[in-house]
């Protein structure tokens, strides 16, 4: 009748396959057994074929990953080039708004403004998506610390609104 190994096969196949630091040598000191006595389990079962087999596939999962991380980069560096650049086509037609405002034409001006606005929305929105950002807040959810001048001067707009003018006394 054959002696019973003190070693645990299962566990020191998977060292073996798992790990290229440990050559049988280690592996036998590891389990207190002779070199030999690895290196017949180990030839008897291939373990070195399957540990060029487990080392092949290790490594072509960790490549598509990297690939996959790769692109979705790549993909995302381009979303924020292209959000980047409707916030700069905002930009013009902000201006494009401004001129037709200070020729008279105010309903094209504010058609013009609102296709701006929209466009900065989309823009500003989809970059903070892809940085991760979080989201913009709507206007109503604003409150600023210091509104500056601003408050003053919305507040005189609102009154020469509602004083009449020459035209309408009249």
């Amino acid at each position: 009748m054959g002696r019973k190994s003190s070693v645990n096969w299962v566990q020191a196949r998977e060292l073996y396959l798992k790990d290229s630091r440990y050559s049988y040598f280690e592996i036998a000191e590891i389990f207190g057994v002779s070199k030999a006595s690895i290196q017949k389990r180990g030839t008897k079962e291939k373990w070195p074929e399957q540990r060029k087999a487990y080392s092949n596939a290790t490594l072509s999962k960790k490549l598509s990953m990297l690939s996959i991380d790769v692109d979705v980069a790549e993909v995302n560096t381009r979303h924020i080039k292209d959000f980047r650049m409707m916030q700069a086509m905002a930009s013009r037609i902000f201006i494009k708004a401004w001129e037709e405002y200070n020729e008279g034409k105010l309903k094209k001006a504010a058609l013009t403004l609102k296709r701006a606005s929209d466009t900065m929305i989309i823009g500003i929105k989809g970059e903070r998506k892809v940085l991760g950002l979080p989201s913009v807040r709507r206007f109503n959810e604003m409150k600023p610390k210091d509104p500056g001048p601003w408050i003053e001067l919305a507040k005189e707009i609102e009154k020469s609104r509602q004083r009449p003018t020459t035209k309408n006394q009249e």
